[in-house]
């Protein structure tokens, strides 16, 4: 159900929320069409385009999903076979709109995919039992306030991401 997301605890306290993607059709994009009553917020999601003119003027949302996956073809698919560069490419160019805009600022940018392997990592991940960790996933955090050139070894999870929206927008959940 949407009412489980982070995106409804956005809406309940008036914290303003885009998710971006690209050649958008107008209606729920791929995969978000999965919440249950996810309809009710279509106002939500934009195209790239829109993103690229509100990262000018300065009408970001304070929390926004820039997805490179619209379910309707694979051009920015980093999977294998496809060409990663295509991917890259696109990644490089939100970055760089982002850095040069007016919201760089008080910005951060974090860059994860869905899965690890491939192209990424070909080191096994830790284990604690047979079962081990998962798999590891490659997060990369572009902002004015990161350290520069450091990398983080440490084992955590992709919800510290959500935790991050927590804090920052002091939600109560």
């Amino acid at each position: 159900p949407f009412n489980e997301t982070i995106m409804y605890q956005l809406c309940q306290y008036n914290i303003s929320w885009g998710y971006f993607v690209y050649d958008y059709q107008g209606c729920i994009p791929w995969p978000m069409g999965a919440f249950i009553g996810i309809s009710h917020h279509l106002n939500h999601f934009h195209s790239l385009t829109t993103f690229y003119e509100d990262l000018q003027s300065g009408n970001l949302p304070a929390v926004s999903w820039v997805m490179l996956i619209n379910g309707y073809n694979d051009y920015y698919d980093m999977h294998p076979p496809y060409n990663v560069t295509a991917g890259a490419v696109e990644i490089s160019k939100i970055v760089n709109a982002v850095m040069e805009s007016p919201e760089w600022n008080s910005t951060v940018i974090f860059i994860t995919f869905d899965e690890g392997g491939g192209y990424f990592d070909q080191i096994v991940p830790p284990a604690i039992n047979m079962y081990g960790l998962g798999q590891r996933i490659p997060l990369l955090i572009i902002s004015p306030y990161a350290k520069e050139a450091w990398i983080d070894n440490y084992t955590l999870s992709g919800y510290t991401l959500l935790g991050f929206i927590d804090y920052n927008w002091h939600l109560p959940w």
